[in-house]
């Protein structure tokens, strides 16, 4: 019987439990990462939080490789049929994911209909279990976050005194309420140079959707172009945080760097 393990983008840790429920056999056990493109363009997503997510998808996938896990990393228009060419792969019989926290992935992977039995192991992304909320909540006459939050503070010895918060106070929110006053100085945007994955990530990205940005048939490299203007330009720096997956081709971030590649194609162009 051989387990495999599918690890989604927003369960990138070495703890969580589907793959700790294997790791006593981790070199055996099979391991696939997906980035499904028709998955990301059902929303509006801003390009930048998918680079985000598959970045740290192709970061946590090379951790795993190096701690001996057997890891498959896919790019695919779906979910299924990469995950049934590694199940038939590996001959995996059982399918270990951990539970989503969003309800339509469950539903979702509900309606892969895989051949295999399909485990989804405990969420343990928070201190809360669903079960444990659920025994919290029966039987209460009123569901309030402030209940619950006083009760989680109690229970796991939270900036508590005995019974009681230290300072003597639950929380500041009625002050926390009022708008600042006076006019705020904010520190500078932080910038991280992107490492050589994300810039993979970004280029795979610009290539994928070069078609909905133009409709000029040689673009060889236009994306290496348009990446070194993200990188090193702050207008363009703060134009890509704009731009979202299918949105309109015609804003000024695109447009500028249509304009600037062609000129400096026709500039070659003209040299002896």
């Amino acid at each position: 019987m051989t387990m495999g393990v599918w690890v989604l983008g927003d369960q990138l840790w070495a703890q969580q439990s589907a793959l700790e429920s294997c790791l006593q056999q981790h070199q055996q056990t099979p391991v696939i990462f997906i980035e499904s493109l028709a998955h990301a363009g059902q929303l509006p997503y801003h390009l930048q939080k998918l680079v985000l997510v598959w970045s740290a998808m192709r970061h946590f996938a090379a951790e795993l490789r190096s701690l001996g896990w057997a890891v498959t990393y896919t790019q695919s228009q779906d979910f299924k049929t990469p995950l049934v060419e590694w199940i038939n792969s590996y001959q995996i019989s059982e399918l270990r994911v951990m539970t989503p926290t969003d309800r339509p992935f469950v539903a979702l992977i509900q309606k892969l209909e895989l051949t295999i039995q399909v485990t989804f192991t405990p969420n343990n992304r928070f201190i809360w279990s669903d079960q444990e909320f659920q025994q919290w909540a029966s039987g209460r006459k009123r569901l309030i976050m402030e209940d619950f939050y006083r009760q989680g503070r109690q229970r796991f010895n939270i900036l508590m005194e005995g019974n009681q918060p230290v300072g003597g106070r639950w929380n500041f929110d009625k002050q926390n309420r009022k708008p600042p006053k006076g006019k705020l100085t904010l520190p500078e945007t932080l910038w991280f140079e992107p490492d050589s994955i994300t810039q993979d990530v970004i280029i795979d990205r610009l290539q994928s959707l070069k078609q909905k940005l133009t409709n000029d048939a040689d673009l060889s490299d236009i994306w290496l172009f348009y990446l070194a203007k993200v990188l090193t330009y702050a207008l363009f720096r703060n134009s890509w945080r704009s731009w979202r997956l299918g949105s309109s081709t015609n804003n000024d971030v695109r447009r500028d760097v249509l304009v600037k590649y062609r000129r400096r194609k026709r500039r070659s162009q003209m040299l002896p």
